[in-house]
């Protein structure tokens, strides 16, 4: 009984091993995929890179935050609405955008702003900024992207490590180009 049960056992193990290994590169282990990221009740979508990771402690007030720790890639997006901001004299999506930036320039050391660039191309009224400076100790890229829709002005705030940052433009790129709404 033995020896039939080894032949059985030397027969399948074969088969149970490709059926794993096929799995396993069939799904997101060995290649992940980008995934569509729903936000502020589903009103918009941005797309989440391959092997980013949804995150909670990259900034509190955020709507959304996702990452790639590994490349030290980093990503939050905020929407506050048009009506709520001219309660504090925003009326203009350029208004929004100098008094996002400002933010992010305050918190910094040795900061430079560079001149605003306008996003052409897509269905939304955007600028992007590019900003660099140090924060304890270490250099920094961030592209500041704020984009109005009808209801909501947003920024999507991608950075890394100034030496990290090259490799990172596809994966921000993809995340700032991906921004749409789910309303009409």
């Amino acid at each position: 009984m033995k020896k039939k049960e080894t032949k059985i056992f030397r027969l399948f193990t074969p088969v149970v091993i490709i059926l794993l290994i096929s799995g396993l590169v069939g799904c997101d282990f060995f290649f992940p995929k980008p995934k569509r990221v729903d936000f502020v009740g589903d009103r918009f979508s941005i797309t989440k890179p391959a092997r980013w990771k949804i995150m909670n402690n990259l900034n509190e007030d955020a709507d959304l935050q996702m990452a790639n720790p590994a490349k030290e890639a980093y990503t939050v997006v905020f929407s506050e609405g048009i009506k709520e901001m001219a309660e504090f004299g925003i009326f203009s999506r350029d208004k929004y955008a100098e008094y996002t930036v400002g933010m992010i320039l305050n918190n910094l050391e040795q900061s430079q702003l560079y001149p605003a660039e306008n996003l052409e191309g897509g269905i939304h009224n955007g600028v992007k900024h590019k900003i660099t400076g140090t924060l304890k100790g270490l250099n920094f890229i961030y592209w500041h992207i704020t984009i109005e829709t009808p209801e909501y002005y947003n920024q999507i705030v991608v950075w890394s490590l100034d030496s990290h940052f090259k490799q990172n433009e596809s994966d921000f790129n993809t995340v700032i180009n991906s921004f749409d709404t789910n309303y009409e």
